[in-house]
């Protein structure tokens, strides 16, 4: 009897040690699921005298989507080469539409290498679209330029380089400094990433450098943000950006995780029982 009442109670708590294994297993595969790309865009135009203004990215996803691209007189603005160049004080941007949905991980990501001194890039998650701003600054009408959205900035002593994170709008910016990951060289290309969930009713972000995590999951000031466009960002003098793209993942819905966490606990003890 006592065996049994063993055996049984050794049964259960493996059964509760998988279910709790096959929730972390599922809740991991949700955020990293097959994602889908929406766009990519390799810089490889023909020519740095080409505008990236109505270029087409290297994958839009049937989508028939155009870069949308600032530029500012006497400057070659964004080239579809990736490079960027703009008069000091000039912010100027090239955006894609993009409306996100609930439900969804978003990894919006692009190489950054400031080419001069006092060069100063982004990328980011626009709310108004604009082409010739910063994302820092309301839009005409008021609204907030973007959120969330990193740059990548060189100040004018060389070697040097300091990165920074923000939520928006403008009116209620907040800030936050990150320096490259070790290993990363300062001067490099700095391949910044925004991990954007929309899978809770409170969206939140994080930013990575290089592969590595320079920010905690963020959440909002305000409301969601009205998000239109993915963009980047330039304000003098000049910048390379490099591997743009914007990919999805599908979060599994709770009720997924439920139904999944039920059903390997009835067959754990189905198992217990012929056993036994």
């Amino acid at each position: 009897m006592f065996s049994n009442r063993s055996s049984v109670s050794h049964g259960c708590s493996l059964a509760a040690a998988a279910v709790l294994a096959a929730v972390a297993c599922i809740g991991l595969a949700g955020t990293a699921s097959a994602s889908t790309i929406i766009y990519l865009d390799s810089f490889s135009g023909s020519s740095a005298a080409n505008s990236l203004n109505g270029a087409a990215p290297t994958v839009d996803n049937g989508t028939s989507s155009t870069w949308t691209a600032g530029s500012t007189p006497g400057y070659n603005g964004f080239t579809d080469t990736g490079s960027a160049s703009t008069s000091t004080g000039n912010g100027i941007i090239a955006y894609l539409n993009f409306l996100p949905s609930h439900g969804y991980v978003y990894t919006l990501s692009v190489g950054m290498q400031t080419t001069s001194a006092n060069a100063w890039l982004a990328l980011g998650f626009m709310t108004s679209p604009m082409t010739n701003n910063r994302f820092d600054q309301p839009d005409s009408s008021g609204g907030p330029g973007a959120t969330p959205w990193a740059l990548v900035h060189a100040p004018p002593s060389s070697g040097t380089y300091i990165g920074s994170l923000f939520t928006g709008p403008a009116a209620t910016v907040y800030g936050q400094n990150f320096s490259p990951p070790a290993g990363v060289s300062i001067t490099g290309t700095q391949n910044i990433s925004i991990i954007l969930n929309t899978g809770s009713s409170a969206w939140t972000y994080q930013v990575f450098d290089n592969g590595t995590a320079v920010s905690p999951v963020e959440g909002f000031q305000n409301p969601n943000p009205a998000i239109v466009a993915v963009g980047l960002n330039t304000i003098a003098p000049s910048g390379q950006f490099s591997n743009f793209e914007l990919s999805s993942a599908a979060v599994p819905e709770p009720a997924t995780l439920g139904l999944v966490a039920v059903g390997g606990l009835g067959l754990l003890l189905l198992k217990r029982r012929k056993t036994v």
